[in-house]
């Protein structure tokens, strides 16, 4: 978790677009650990453009993630 929050504050906005479907998709496509629940924590600079998709997408997989 420290190594993770020192990652998080070195991180710079571009103030460009976020595409962050692509890496989602990839990531939920990615085996599940068997007896460990997949968590996952979505950091954005909050300019995603297709904020519909993305909770489309989430809502598909929330029984399992």
């Amino acid at each position: 978790l420290a190594l993770a929050c020192e990652h998080v504050k070195k991180i710079r906005a571009d103030m460009g677009g976020t595409n962050i479907l692509a890496p989602l998709n990839w990531i939920l496509r990615q085996p599940m650990q068997r007896g460990h629940p997949r968590l996952l924590f979505l950091l954005t600079d909050g300019a995603v453009s297709n904020t519909g998709k993305v909770i489309e997408l989430l809502r598909s997989h929330a029984r399992f993630t």
